[in-house]
């Protein structure tokens, strides 16, 4: 390793985090902003989730109406699926209790492996019907924007996971 190179090893272990909590300085209040006082980083999903659920705030340009009824989905959504993670969260606990028994029970693993696959699945099912009932409340100019944000967070996704692309959505407008 050069001298330079190991110069620069510390600035750059320091960059990382620093930029990565610049990032979520930024992001954090606009997700929030987004949700307003009822919104859905209200309660116990928080924002972390709703910034994966939700585009910007004014990206859709939701009128008062759709706006109150999102806020009432959002709320329906949260006390389904709060249940649900808390299940979630006890079988994990409980799983991980059954692999590090010093004789794990292959039958007891894999019947919390199934009740987790299933809590999963009925939550997903959950989430997507609230996507399903969000999406009818847009009209179709918000339901393009709307797809085509799913788009792009999808391709940053992958991106951020090796794959991908990293080409915009088809028809995405950008303001470039």
């Amino acid at each position: 390793m050069s001298r330079q190179n190991q110069q620069r090893t510390p600035i750059v272990r320091f960059l990382g985090p620093a930029l990565a909590l610049l990032i979520l300085a930024a992001v954090v209040p606009v997700v929030a902003a987004a949700a307003g006082d009822d919104g859905p980083t209200a309660g116990p999903v928080g924002a972390r989730a709703a910034a994966k659920l939700l585009p910007p705030r004014g990206y859709l340009g939701l009128d008062e109406g759709q706006q109150e009824a999102a806020r009432a989905l959002f709320a329906s959504t949260r006390s389904k699926v709060q249940p649900l993670r808390e299940d979630g969260k006890a079988l994990r606990l409980q799983l991980r209790e059954a692999v590090d028994a010093p004789e794990p029970d292959a039958t007891a693993v894999g019947d919390l492996v199934l009740a987790l696959a299933d809590v999963r699945g009925e939550a997903k099912d959950i989430l997507l019907g609230a996507e399903a009932e969000f999406l009818a409340l847009l009209d179709a100019e918000q339901t393009v924007k709307y797809e085509n944000w799913r788009e792009l967070r999808q391709l940053r996704r992958d991106n951020r996971r090796g794959g991908g692309d990293g080409d915009a959505p088809a028809g995405a407008d950008f303001g470039d």
